[in-house]
Protein backbone atom coordinates (compact mmCIF):
# COMPACT_ATOMS: atom_id res chain seq x y z
CA UNK A 1 0.00 0.00 0.00
CA UNK A 2 1.61 3.31 -1.13
CA UNK A 3 1.64 6.55 0.85
CA UNK A 4 -0.89 7.97 -1.62
CA UNK A 5 -3.19 5.01 -0.99
CA UNK A 6 -2.83 5.45 2.77
CA UNK A 7 -3.73 9.12 2.43
CA UNK A 8 -6.76 8.21 0.32
CA UNK A 9 -7.90 5.72 2.97
CA UNK A 10 -7.43 8.36 5.65
CA UNK A 11 -9.52 10.79 3.61
CA UNK A 12 -12.23 8.16 3.16
CA UNK A 13 -12.31 7.56 6.93
CA UNK A 14 -12.64 11.27 7.60
CA UNK A 15 -15.44 11.75 5.05
CA UNK A 16 -17.21 8.56 6.16
CA UNK A 17 -17.38 9.56 9.80
CA UNK A 18 -18.53 13.09 8.86
CA UNK A 19 -21.30 11.71 6.65
CA UNK A 20 -22.31 9.17 9.32
CA UNK A 21 -22.54 11.83 12.03
CA UNK A 22 -24.60 14.06 9.72
CA UNK A 23 -27.06 11.25 9.04
CA UNK A 24 -27.26 10.42 12.76
CA UNK A 25 -28.01 14.07 13.57
CA UNK A 26 -30.81 14.16 11.01
CA UNK A 27 -32.34 10.81 11.96
CA UNK A 28 -35.96 11.14 13.04
CA UNK A 29 -36.84 10.17 16.59
CA UNK A 30 -33.31 9.75 17.98
CA UNK A 31 -32.41 11.28 21.32
CA UNK A 32 -28.99 12.66 22.16
CA UNK A 33 -27.12 10.45 24.62
CA UNK A 34 -26.46 13.53 26.71
CA UNK A 35 -30.11 14.59 26.86
CA UNK A 36 -30.68 12.49 29.99
CA UNK A 37 -28.47 11.69 32.93
CA UNK A 38 -26.98 8.23 33.13
CA UNK A 39 -28.55 7.66 36.51
CA UNK A 40 -32.13 7.75 35.18
CA UNK A 41 -31.62 6.35 31.68
CA UNK A 42 -32.68 2.83 32.70
CA UNK A 43 -34.12 3.15 36.22
CA UNK A 44 -36.27 0.02 36.31
CA UNK A 45 -34.68 -2.41 33.89
CA UNK A 46 -34.43 -2.97 30.19
CA UNK A 47 -38.13 -3.54 29.64
CA UNK A 48 -39.16 -0.37 31.47
CA UNK A 49 -36.62 1.53 29.37
CA UNK A 50 -38.29 0.26 26.23
CA UNK A 51 -35.88 -2.50 25.22
CA UNK A 52 -38.36 -5.30 24.62
CA UNK A 53 -37.10 -8.04 22.33
CA UNK A 54 -39.16 -8.80 19.22
CA UNK A 55 -37.50 -11.75 17.55
CA UNK A 56 -33.94 -10.49 17.40
CA UNK A 57 -34.79 -6.81 16.97
CA UNK A 58 -35.18 -4.13 19.61
CA UNK A 59 -37.89 -1.49 19.54
CA UNK A 60 -38.37 1.66 21.58
CA UNK A 61 -41.49 2.59 23.51
CA UNK A 62 -43.04 4.12 20.41
CA UNK A 63 -42.65 0.83 18.55
CA UNK A 64 -40.10 2.21 16.10
CA UNK A 65 -37.22 0.03 14.94
CA UNK A 66 -33.84 1.49 15.74
CA UNK A 67 -32.02 3.07 12.84
CA UNK A 68 -28.60 1.99 14.10
CA UNK A 69 -27.49 -1.14 15.96
CA UNK A 70 -24.25 -1.25 17.95
CA UNK A 71 -22.14 -4.29 18.82
CA UNK A 72 -18.94 -4.78 20.80
CA UNK A 73 -16.42 -6.79 18.78
CA UNK A 74 -13.53 -8.52 20.55
CA UNK A 75 -10.31 -8.96 18.60
CA UNK A 76 -7.67 -11.47 19.66
CA UNK A 77 -4.87 -9.04 18.87
CA UNK A 78 -3.95 -5.75 17.22
CA UNK A 79 -2.75 -7.49 14.07
CA UNK A 80 -6.29 -8.55 13.15
CA UNK A 81 -7.44 -4.94 13.43
CA UNK A 82 -4.56 -3.91 11.17
CA UNK A 83 -5.67 -6.51 8.64
CA UNK A 84 -9.26 -5.29 8.85
CA UNK A 85 -8.24 -1.69 8.17
CA UNK A 86 -5.95 -2.67 5.31
CA UNK A 87 -8.39 -5.02 3.55
CA UNK A 88 -11.74 -3.49 4.53
CA UNK A 89 -13.18 -6.77 5.83
CA UNK A 90 -13.91 -8.56 9.10
CA UNK A 91 -14.92 -12.07 10.11
CA UNK A 92 -16.54 -13.02 13.39
CA UNK A 93 -16.99 -16.39 15.03
CA UNK A 94 -19.45 -18.63 13.22
CA UNK A 95 -21.87 -18.61 16.13
CA UNK A 96 -22.11 -14.80 15.92
CA UNK A 97 -22.79 -14.61 12.19
CA UNK A 98 -26.62 -14.91 12.46
CA UNK A 99 -26.67 -12.05 15.00
CA UNK A 100 -24.86 -9.62 12.72
CA UNK A 101 -26.68 -10.88 9.64
CA UNK A 102 -30.07 -10.21 11.24
CA UNK A 103 -29.00 -6.76 12.39
CA UNK A 104 -27.66 -5.85 8.95
CA UNK A 105 -30.94 -6.72 7.22
CA UNK A 106 -33.25 -5.20 9.84
CA UNK A 107 -31.68 -1.85 10.67
CA UNK A 108 -30.35 1.18 8.89
CA UNK A 109 -26.76 0.78 10.04
CA UNK A 110 -24.67 -1.67 12.05
CA UNK A 111 -21.74 -0.17 13.95
CA UNK A 112 -19.01 -2.46 15.30
CA UNK A 113 -16.99 -1.14 18.26
CA UNK A 114 -13.66 -2.93 18.56
CA UNK A 115 -11.65 -3.90 21.63
CA UNK A 116 -8.50 -6.04 21.64
CA UNK A 117 -8.55 -8.74 24.31
CA UNK A 118 -6.66 -7.83 27.49
CA UNK A 119 -5.78 -4.37 26.14
CA UNK A 120 -7.91 -2.31 28.52
CA UNK A 121 -8.99 -0.09 25.61
CA UNK A 122 -11.55 0.34 22.87
CA UNK A 123 -9.57 0.86 19.68
CA UNK A 124 -12.20 2.37 17.37
CA UNK A 125 -15.32 1.53 15.40
CA UNK A 126 -16.37 0.55 11.89
CA UNK A 127 -19.61 0.20 9.93
CA UNK A 128 -20.74 -3.16 8.58
CA UNK A 129 -21.13 -2.62 4.82
CA UNK A 130 -22.29 -6.01 3.54
CA UNK A 131 -24.06 -9.12 4.71
CA UNK A 132 -22.00 -12.11 5.80
CA UNK A 133 -20.76 -13.74 2.61
CA UNK A 134 -19.68 -17.23 1.57
CA UNK A 135 -15.97 -16.53 1.37
CA UNK A 136 -13.53 -17.47 4.10
CA UNK A 137 -10.27 -15.52 4.29
CA UNK A 138 -7.62 -17.52 6.10
CA UNK A 139 -5.65 -14.46 7.12
CA UNK A 140 -6.61 -13.86 10.73
CA UNK A 141 -3.97 -14.31 13.38
CA UNK A 142 -4.79 -16.35 16.46
CA UNK A 143 -1.63 -15.28 18.24
CA UNK A 144 1.72 -16.98 18.54
CA UNK A 145 2.22 -16.77 14.79
CA UNK A 146 -0.66 -19.14 14.08
CA UNK A 147 -3.46 -18.50 11.62
CA UNK A 148 -7.06 -19.41 12.24
CA UNK A 149 -9.88 -19.60 9.72
CA UNK A 150 -12.80 -17.80 11.32
CA UNK A 151 -16.24 -17.40 9.83
CA UNK A 152 -17.16 -15.85 6.51
CA UNK A 153 -15.88 -12.40 5.60
CA UNK A 154 -18.00 -9.28 5.26
CA UNK A 155 -17.09 -5.74 4.25
CA UNK A 156 -16.52 -2.98 6.79
CA UNK A 157 -15.65 0.71 6.57
CA UNK A 158 -13.57 2.06 9.44
CA UNK A 159 -14.94 5.33 10.79
CA UNK A 160 -12.64 6.04 13.73
CA UNK A 161 -9.38 4.77 15.18
CA UNK A 162 -8.61 6.03 18.68
CA UNK A 163 -7.63 4.33 21.94
CA UNK A 164 -10.26 4.91 24.63
CA UNK A 165 -9.31 3.57 28.11
CA UNK A 166 -11.91 1.40 29.81
CA UNK A 167 -11.63 3.56 32.94
CA UNK A 168 -13.27 6.46 31.11
CA UNK A 169 -16.34 4.39 30.22
CA UNK A 170 -17.31 3.05 33.65
CA UNK A 171 -20.43 5.26 33.75
CA UNK A 172 -21.82 3.54 30.63
CA UNK A 173 -23.88 0.53 31.70
CA UNK A 174 -25.51 -1.94 29.34
CA UNK A 175 -29.10 -2.95 30.25
CA UNK A 176 -28.87 -5.72 27.64
CA UNK A 177 -26.07 -7.28 29.69
CA UNK A 178 -27.38 -7.05 33.27
CA UNK A 179 -26.30 -3.40 33.58
CA UNK A 180 -22.65 -4.32 33.51
CA UNK A 181 -20.17 -1.65 32.37
CA UNK A 182 -19.69 -1.71 28.61
CA UNK A 183 -16.07 -2.76 29.12
CA UNK A 184 -17.41 -6.13 30.33
CA UNK A 185 -18.72 -7.49 27.06
CA UNK A 186 -18.45 -10.76 25.22
CA UNK A 187 -17.77 -10.84 21.50
CA UNK A 188 -20.78 -9.50 19.56
CA UNK A 189 -22.52 -8.10 22.64
CA UNK A 190 -25.20 -5.64 21.56
CA UNK A 191 -25.53 -2.16 23.08
CA UNK A 192 -28.67 -0.01 23.19
CA UNK A 193 -28.59 2.72 20.59
CA UNK A 194 -27.98 5.63 22.96
CA UNK A 195 -25.23 3.79 24.85
CA UNK A 196 -23.54 2.79 21.60
CA UNK A 197 -23.73 6.33 20.27
CA UNK A 198 -22.31 7.73 23.51
CA UNK A 199 -19.42 5.25 23.41
CA UNK A 200 -18.61 6.20 19.80
CA UNK A 201 -18.65 9.89 20.73
CA UNK A 202 -16.15 9.19 23.50
CA UNK A 203 -13.89 7.38 21.04
CA UNK A 204 -14.21 10.36 18.68
CA UNK A 205 -13.11 12.76 21.38
CA UNK A 206 -10.15 10.74 22.61
CA UNK A 207 -6.65 11.95 21.81
CA UNK A 208 -5.22 15.10 20.31
CA UNK A 209 -4.54 13.56 16.90
CA UNK A 210 -7.25 13.83 14.26
CA UNK A 211 -8.78 10.43 13.54
CA UNK A 212 -8.03 10.56 9.82
CA UNK A 213 -4.42 11.59 10.45
CA UNK A 214 -4.04 8.82 13.01
CA UNK A 215 -5.41 6.32 10.51
CA UNK A 216 -2.85 7.55 7.96
CA UNK A 217 0.02 7.03 10.42
CA UNK A 218 -1.39 3.62 11.32
CA UNK A 219 -1.45 2.51 7.68
CA UNK A 220 1.98 4.01 7.03
CA UNK A 221 3.44 2.09 9.98
CA UNK A 222 1.83 -1.09 8.67
CA UNK A 223 3.47 -0.52 5.29
CA UNK A 224 6.88 0.11 6.87
CA UNK A 225 6.63 -3.07 8.94
CA UNK A 226 5.74 -5.07 5.83
CA UNK A 227 8.75 -3.69 3.94
CA UNK A 228 11.13 -4.37 6.84
CA UNK A 229 9.90 -7.96 7.13
CA UNK A 230 10.35 -8.46 3.39
CA UNK A 231 13.92 -7.13 3.51
CA UNK A 232 14.78 -9.36 6.47
CA UNK A 233 13.33 -12.40 4.70
CA UNK A 234 15.28 -11.59 1.52
CA UNK A 235 18.57 -11.14 3.40
CA UNK A 236 18.06 -14.37 5.30
CA UNK A 237 17.31 -16.27 2.09
CA UNK A 238 20.38 -14.78 0.40
CA UNK A 239 22.57 -15.71 3.37
CA UNK A 240 21.29 -19.30 3.39
CA UNK A 241 21.86 -19.68 -0.35
CA UNK A 242 25.42 -18.41 -0.06
CA UNK A 243 26.09 -20.77 2.83
CA UNK A 244 24.90 -23.73 0.75
CA UNK A 245 27.15 -22.71 -2.16
CA UNK A 246 30.23 -22.45 0.03
CA UNK A 247 29.36 -25.70 1.75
Amino acid sequence: MSSDTAKENASVVDSSVTEWKHEMANSDGLESPSSKGNEDRYPFGAEKAGYDRVGNSFINKRGKLYNTRYFIIKSLNHRNIQLSIEKGIWATQVMNEPILEEAFHNSGKVILIFSVNMSGFFQGYAQMMSSVGWRRDNIWSQGGGKSNCWGHSFKVTWLQLNDLPFQKTLHLKNPLNDYKPVKISRDCQELPEDIGEALCEMIDGEGNVNGALKMYHFLSSWKVMTIVKSICWFNMTLYCNRSLIYF
